[in-house]
């Protein structure tokens, strides 16, 4: 794997251990950052680029259909698709009719998520909406299903939650129907079906991103799987016996034993301060490498907003450190940086037409998003109604925490 860009630490840290956990305070982006993380690997593997053009074809058919209407990147109009051509997708909207998009400027959109640069030299709006549309679209499939980055690298991504367990995740007994009566039948979990695939194709890279990793009972999901994960012990000579061992067929690649291949990667991510973080127990904590991610520290999901980024992130600033200022540690009693408030929160601005009104848009954003979420932080503190006005204050105005 490369470390030639920003991200250039965590991909030596999942490259070095196979394992990491994204940690920090809430609304700092880690989920984003993951994905980032296994799309800049796929990006720096070399690829043929006529299979990349071909595989983003079918993308593009998958998801844009005939007589269906795409919203426009800034959500202010639609385009209503008229046709699917051999190369073009022929748009029409309230300025433009039977209008042509090249595949090509679709996944150039695509790839550089032109919908986030907002109006800069070259914007192609046509060709923004139609990127974002297909981009949204197989994040959403990206819950249940791998997708294909490209010709080398493979992703998928499942969220932990209280009741999931071994059966969603290894495997496990499930009932079907067969000629009128009801068994049940041994199935392959998400990660092991990811396994096998992986298995298959050796020399790809898998990246199996697991979002809020400690909400789910993690010995409960992983059951042996502690043993298989450990950087130590992937691949055959790792293997382990499953609970279900016996039902499994001898064409199976697993029917001597479950092992995690050597080119799984896997990333997790949660917040500093959920109540569930102390359930992580040190036989987990101890097979992955850990990175905090700061609110100051990825504020990449800002630069939509051009020349106000650097407003909204003294903002941002001012009150984190009216939280707790990590220099002087000083701050708001009880709390720390772990409850310092991320960008994804202030990314919220672009709900608001703030492009023709800020100081309303900051308005809402405060009362629809961020008092809640500080509310719920000083919650049966002491001085609690001061402390939420004294951070009021801050927001709306510069002062000694700038």
């Amino acid at each position: 794997m490369g470390t030639t860009d920003k991200y250039s630490e965590c991909i030596a840290l999942l490259e070095a251990n196979k394992n990491l956990i994204l940690t920090g305070a809430p609304g700092t982006g880690k989920t984003y950052l993951a994905r980032e993380i296994a799309e800049t690997i796929a990006k720096e593997k070399p690829t043929n680029s006529s299979d990349n053009t071909s595989d983003f074809t079918e993308l593009i058919k998958k998801h844009i259909k005939p007589n269906m209407d795409v919203e426009s990147s800034k959500g202010r109009t639609n385009y209503h698709v008229e046709q699917i051509k051999y190369s073009h997708v022929i748009l029409s909207g309230s300025s433009i009719q039977g209008y042509p998009i090249p595949f090509s400027e679709i996944e150039k959109a695509y790839r550089t998520k032109l919908w986030e640069g907002g109006q800069r030299n070259g914007y192609d709006p046509y060709s923004a909406a139609l990127a974002k549309y297909i981009f949204e679209n197989k994040q959403k499939s990206n819950l249940s299903n791998i997708k294909n980055v490209s010709k080398h690298t493979f992703i998928q991504f499942v969220q932990f939650h209280p009741s999931y367990d071994y059966t969603d995740f290894v495997e496990g007994l499930r009932p079907i129907y067969k000629n009128g009566n009801i068994g049940f039948e041994r199935k392959d979990g998400v990660f092991k079906e990811f396994c096998k695939k992986a298995i298959a194709k050796s020399s790809d890279y898998f990246v199996f991103i697991i979002d809020e990793i400690n909400r789910g009972e993690i010995s409960k999901i992983f059951g042996e799987l502690f043993f298989s994960i450990d950087p130590g012990y992937r691949g055959e000579s790792g293997r382990v016996k499953t609970q279900y061992q016996n039902m499994i067929d001898e064409k199976d690649p697993f029917y001597e034993g479950f092992y995690v291949p050597e080119n799984v990667y896997i990333i997790g991510t949660m917040n500093d301060i959920d109540r569930s973080v102390e359930s992580m127990d040190f036989a987990m904590r101890r097979r992955f490498a850990w990175k905090e991610i700061k609110a100051n520290e990825n504020t990449g999901m800002l630069d939509s907003f051009g020349g106000l980024k650097n407003e909204i992130i003294s903002k941002m600033n001012r009150l984190n450190n009216a939280i707790w200022n990590e220099e002087t540690n000083e701050g708001i009693e009880g709390l720390s940086a772990a409850y310092h408030i991320g960008g994804a929160y202030f990314k919220k601005l672009e709900l608001y037409d703030y492009e023709n009104n800020l100081p309303e848009a900051y308005r809402q954003l405060w009362e629809n998003h961020l008092r809640g979420v500080l509310f719920e932080y000083l919650r049966g503190s002491f001085n609690a109604a001061d402390n939420l006005k004294k951070l009021e204050e801050v927001y709306y105005s510069k002062g000694i925490y700038e």
